[in-house]
């Protein structure tokens, strides 16, 4: 997968598992590639992104104001 910084975007960060890679300026392309000994993730059950962070930070609805 490549990606290019916009010609009119000013200069970006990239960063790859909270490393920083660089900076780019605008009209700049970045290749991204997946390593083979990239770790495997397993989830089990069906839950969301947001289903999971609701039960780990113990968020149980919106909060209410009095």
């Amino acid at each position: 997968m490549a990606l290019r910084v916009l010609p009119t975007s000013g200069e970006v960060a990239v960063e790859a598992d909270g490393v920083l890679v660089g900076h780019f300026g605008p009209g700049t392309i970045v290749d991204i590639a997946s390593l083979t000994e990239a770790a495997r993730v397993v989830r089990l059950g069906r839950t969301t992104f947001y289903q999971r962070t609701q039960r780990k930070f113990r968020l149980t609805g919106a909060a209410e104001i009095d």
